[in-house]
């Protein structure tokens, strides 16, 4: 009995001991398979995530290249208007009789003066980005007239009995017209705003400019409200710079004194003129009627020109003794000066970053109006990269912008 009671708790305990392993083995596959399934899960996801992640960046991609295209046709619809019709990227100027616009980022060159027209072209400026302005005289007759160079209208804007047009100068807002004619016994300036002229000073029938361009006779204050002539060919105690209000107030005058012409001006600003007498730069204050000397590093400069934002002053100088010119760069609010060119004349600020130049030739003792102008080459500033544009031919009365 005894033994049938042991036999029984042993059979009993080894069935408990089956079922408890029976038990571990399934939870041991249970867990297995969770594990594997979590790992597959796991594996899932990545694909999933990479694929999505894929398919997203594809649609970025697919999305950017689409506003990029958009914005390729854009900027090229807007250079192909501006090579054709924007005079910041165009130069004019007189060569062989005829006007000739030059586009000056891909150098393609038209003839723009009218057939119809006889007689000699003599001044040109520009009135706004569409419109160009030209004076053309025949005999004693002289017609000013605005060409759109979009759709070839032409607005005449005066008739004068004159031998030739020096100079024209449009206001920044396009309001005021003024000009610099000669009859043969006087030379009048006068000023047209909008349909009223009104002459604003009279000069004898001498006036140098030789050693100008064209567009530094005339130049009014950057908010209109001024201008200024320039005639150098004046006796002491004469004024060779005249500064009036648009209205015809003559404001403020500087004479030649002591044998020093003051000459090659321009507005800073609407309150502050700069200009030379003798070799040095002064700037004159128009409020308080201050004058100082701009700087002691520039020394006898010729034609002298703004940057279009007024930071930087662009001119030339010439040793009589060497043959030599030279262009320079002056940075007005670091005091920096830069030799930008050798033999080189002339330079005309086309942009804040680009000058328009002529070459020159060694001339030893040479007098400033004996340097024959062949050909012009432009440069950017800031790399020194040179495009010769043309190298043969006589050019004159270059006109970028209506500064």
């Amino acid at each position: 009995m005894e033994m049938e009671k042991q036999t029984g708790d042993l059979e009993y305990r080894d069935s408990i001991s089956s079922q408890l392993e029976q038990a571990m083995k399934s939870e041991r596959r249970d867990k297995r398979l969770i594990l594997a399934l979590f790992g597959i899960g796991i594996i899932l996801s990545i694909f999933v995530g990479r694929a999505s992640y894929d398919l997203v960046q594809k649609q970025i991609a697919e999305q950017n290249k689409t506003e990029e295209e958009t914005v390729s046709e854009g900027e090229s619809e807007k250079e192909e208007g501006d090579l054709q019709f924007d005079p910041i990227n165009h130069i004019a100027y007189i060569q062989d009789g005829e006007i000739i616009l030059l586009h000056k980022k891909n150098y393609t060159k038209r003839v723009f003066s009218d057939p119809a027209e006889s007689g000699t072209y003599s001044a040109l400026a520009w009135k706004n980005k569409r419109e160009l302005t030209y004076a053309v005289c025949e005999y004693t007759l002289c017609s000013i007239k605005t060409r759109n160079i979009q759709n070839d209208t032409i607005t005449d804007e005066k008739e004068l009995e004159a031998q030739s047009v020096l100079a024209i100068r449009w206001s920044h807002k396009g309001q005021d017209l003024a000009y610099l004619y000669d009859t043969g016994e006087s030379i009048f300036f006068d000023n047209k705003h909008l349909e009223k002229s009104t002459s604003l000073w009279t000069f004898p029938s001498l006036f140098l400019g030789s050693d100008f361009n064209g567009a530094q006779y005339i130049r009014f204050s950057p908010d209109d409200t001024l201008i200024f002539v320039v005639n150098t060919h004046v006796n002491e105690s004469e004024s060779s710079i005249i500064v009036f209000g648009v209205e015809g107030t003559k404001l403020v005058e500087f004479k030649k004194e002591n044998g020093q012409v003051p000459t090659f001006p321009f507005f800073i600003s609407s309150e502050m003129l700069y200009y030379k007498r003798g070799p040095t730069m002064y700037r004159y204050s128009l409020e308080t009627e201050e004058e100082n000397i701009l700087t002691e590093r520039i020394y006898n400069p010729l034609n002298l020109s703004p940057s279009f934002d007024r930071s930087k002053i662009t001119y030339w100088t010439y040793d009589p003794i060497t043959g030599f010119t030279t262009v320079w760069v002056y940075e007005i609010g670091s005091d920096l000066l830069t030799r930008l060119q050798d033999n080189a004349l002339f330079p005309l600020w086309l942009d804040d970053a680009t000058l328009l130049m002529q070459p020159s030739e060694v001339c030893y003792g040479c007098l400033l109006d004996a340097f024959e102008i062949k050909g012009f080459f432009l440069m950017d500033v800031n790399t020194r990269f040179v495009e010769t544009i043309e190298e043969e031919g006589a050019f004159s009365l270059f006109s970028s912008e209506n500064l």
